[in-house]
């Protein structure tokens, strides 16, 4: 999936998923491009067209992107840097180290303005 491109970052989010960040231009697909959900007017979410396995979220404004470490042939080459957005972990989510942490920060230019098109109450 991806030849030669560092980590930057291993990021939890709430307690789906865990991603690694990387650089955009550093990511190569090599089985077809993914399929994409723009999640909001700042963000886009990928997954692989044949199974629906979810695989990155990225900002568009971003020169980065996260990719689902549970995607990766061996996610346990992938350590652990910081977490980030923990203001929206469940009550009885213990993070049991001493990594940093960080809460999303909403006035991120990337989601100053930015309008969710996921519908909460579900699709009509």
């Amino acid at each position: 999936m991806i030849e030669n491109a560092p980590a930057r970052g291993r990021i939890p989010c709430h307690l789906f998923a865990t991603f690694a960040m990387f650089r955009k231009d550093r990511v190569e697909w090599t089985k077809g491009e993914p399929a994409t959900f723009e999640s909001s007017s700042a963000a886009e979410r990928g997954f692989c067209r044949v199974c629906g396995t979810p695989l990155f979220f990225r900002y568009k404004a971003s020169a980065d992107m996260e990719l689902t470490v549970g995607s990766f042939d061996h996610p346990e080459a992938l350590e652990p840097k910081h977490h980030y957005g923990i203001e929206s972990r469940v009550p009885w989510h213990v993070i049991g180290d001493a990594l940093p942490r960080a809460e999303t920060n909403a006035a991120l230019r990337y989601l100053k303005d930015a309008w969710s098109y996921q519908d909460p109450a579900g699709a009509d």
